[in-house]
C-alpha cells in the first residue's frame, strides 16, 4: 500500500514488490501532495500544481548501473536556470533504500523525517539538479555522519514530467533491486540563488506594501475633496518627514540598486516606483482644470521629478546639507515652504497668502 505524506514537499513510504526482473515500479495516485490533509504549496508561481505530487518512482538495473526515475504530476520547468544538463531546477527527490538490516533512522539535514527501526535505511540516492560536486560537498559538510549511506548521480536529468539519475549498483550494495525496500522524499531545491536576493524580496515587499497603501488611503475621490493646494502642502509635507525619518534607510537602498540596472531586480524595483509616480500623477489630475499650463500631465510629472529631485539631493546625497546651508534653508517649516511655493508656482497655481 503507497501511503503519501508531505514534508516541505511530500514523504512516500513504498513497500516494494517486483515488476520485472530487473526493474521495480511504484505508482502513486494523483492529487495526494497535501500531507495530512492541510499542507499548502508555497505561493511563488514557480510552484505549480502538482510540482511535488508524485507519481511514480521506478528502478532500473541494467548491467552495474541502477537508474532511479521520479515522475510528478507537472510538466518540469527550469526557472533557476541550473546548469545543464539537469534541465528542471524546482524539485529533487530522496530515494531511501533498505537494502538489509541495521541501517539509519535519522533523516537527512532538512527534511525533517525520522524513520521508525523497522524502516530504516541503508542507503539515499539524491536527485537533485543542482551540480554533483555541490550536493557531495553539501553532504560532506551537513551530513558526516549519515556519509556511508549517502550516493549522488554525477549527472540527474529532467525531461517531460520526469527526472533520474544513474549510478552504480557497487555503491548500493550486494543484493537484488527488486527485493530491496524503498522510501522516497520529495522537496523543493534550493536554488542557491545569489547572495543578496533575500534583500532584493524584502525592497521588492516594501515597495509592493507602499504603492498597495497608497491607492487604498488615497483614491481620486478622495483627491477630488482637497483643494489642490492643500494635497500638494501635504504630500510635500508626508514626502519631507519620511525621507528625514528614513534617510539611512532609504540611502542604503539607493546603494544596492545602483549598478544593478542590468538585472531583474532593477527592472521590478522601476516599474514598481514608476506605478506609484504615475498614480500620483493621476491624483493632482483630477485638478486638471485649476492648472495653468499647457500641458496638465506634462506640468504634473514634471513637478514631482523636480520634488523628488531635490529631496535626493538635500537629504540622501548631503544629508547634513553642508553643501547647501549657505543657500538653503534649514528649518524644515522654511523649507516646506520653499519647495510648495516652487511645485505650485510650476502648475501656474497662486499660493493663497502669498
Amino acid at each position: 500500500m503507497l501511503r503519501l505524506r508531505f514534508s516541505l514537499a511530500g514523504l512516500l513510504a513504498l513497500a516494494a514488490s517486483a515488476t520485472v526482473a530487473q526493474e521495480v515500479v511504484f505508482k502513486d495516485p494523483i492529487g495526494d501532495d497535501n500531507g495530512p490533509g492541510n499542507y499548502v504549496y508555497p505561493t511563488d508561481p514557480v510552484y505549480k500544481p502538482g510540482t511535488f505530487d508524485l507519481t511514480e518512482l521506478r528502478v532500473t538495473q541494467t548491467g552495474d548501473k541502477v537508474t532511479f526515475a521520479i515522475s510528478v504530476n507537472s510538466d518540469l520547468e527550469d526557472p533557476w536556470a541550473m546548469p545543464a544538463p539537469a534541465n528542471f531546477s524546482v524539485q529533487m527527490a530522496f530515494v531511501h533504500i533498505q537494502t538489509g538490516k541495521g541501517g539509519f533512522t535519522k533523516g537527512l539535514p532538512g527534511t525533517n523525517v525520522q524513520f521508525a527501526p523497522d524502516s530504516a535505511w541503508n542507503k539515499v540516492v539524491i536527485l537533485s539538479p543542482q551540480p554533483a560536486g555541490r550536493v557531495r560537498s553539501e553532504a560532506k559538510q551537513k551530513a558526516a555522519d549519515l556519509l556511508t549511506g549517502i550516493v549522488v548521480p554525477d549527472e540527474v536529468i529532467g525531461k517531460g514530467r520526469t527526472f533520474s539519475g544513474t549510478v552504480n549498483k557497487k555503491d548500493l550494495g550486494d543484493g537484488d533491486i527488486t527485493k530491496w525496500g524503498y522510501q522516497v522524499i520529495m522537496q523543493s531545491n534550493e536554488g542557491f540563488p545569489d547572495k543578496d536576493a533575500l534583500l532584493e524580496t524584502v525592497i521588492i515587499g516594501i515597495l509592493e506594501r507602499q504603492d498597495e497603501r497608497l491607492r487604498m488611503m488615497l483614491t481620486p475621490a478622495m483627491a477630488r475633496q482637497i483643494p489642490l493646494a492643500v494635497f500638494a502642502e501635504q504630500l510635500i509635507n508626508n514626502m519631507l518627514v519620511s525621507y528625514r525619518a528614513n534617510a539611512g534607510l532609504l540611502r542604503a537602498l539607493r546603494q544596492f540598486a545602483h549598478g544593478r540596472d542590468h538585472t531583474s531586480f532593477y527592472r521590478k524595483l522601476n516599474k514598481l516606483e514608476m506605478a506609484s509616480y504615475q498614480y500620483l500623477v493621476e491624483l493632482f489630475l483630477v485638478h486638471r482644470k485649476e492648472i495653468k499650463h499647457p500641458d496638465p500631465q506634462m506640468a504634473v510629472s514634471f513637478a514631482l521629478m523636480m520634488l523628488v529631485s531635490a529631496l535626493i539631493e538635500l537629504i540622501l546625497a548631503d544629508h547634513d546639507m553642508k553643501n547647501w546651508q549657505a543657500v538653503i534653508p534649514r528649518d524644515g517649516q522654511r523649507l516646506k515652504s520653499e519647495l510648495l511655493r516652487s511645485f505650485l508656482r510650476y502648475l501656474g497655481i497662486e499660493q493663497k497668502g502669498g
